[in-house]
């Protein structure tokens, strides 16, 4: 992805920093058994593919959010994208316990 600074400098940040501030990411939730990931390779394609939809992003804020809706959007081949699933970790967490709490009865 290629973030502009100005008319005459872009910068290449990996979707894992625009996510996570520079940290690392912990943990990668899959069905199958992965060795290595690499997840700008994986985002890149997604959304070179119009399947943004096939991931969820959790990101801490909702100003992360934001940033990383316009960059995604920005980044799709006709600059539209359907389908986003964008989270912050507390309203994800709401909508995990909501889900237990209905399956528990």
């Amino acid at each position: 992805m290629l973030l502009k600074l100005d008319e005459s400098k872009q910068i290449r940040k990996s979707y894992r920093d625009l996510l996570m501030g520079g940290t690392k990411v912990k943990m990668i939730l899959s069905k199958c058994d992965i060795k290595e990931i690499n997840l700008d390779l994986i985002a890149d394609s997604k959304i070179t593919s119009g399947k943004l939809g096939e991931i969820l992003f959790i990101v801490p804020t909702n100003r992360k959010i934001r940033f990383l809706k316009r960059e995604l959007i920005s980044a799709s081949p006709s600059k539209v994208a359907e389908g986003i699933n964008l989270e912050t970790i507390g309203t994800f967490a709401v909508k995990l316990l909501l889900g237990l709490k209905g399956t528990a009865g």
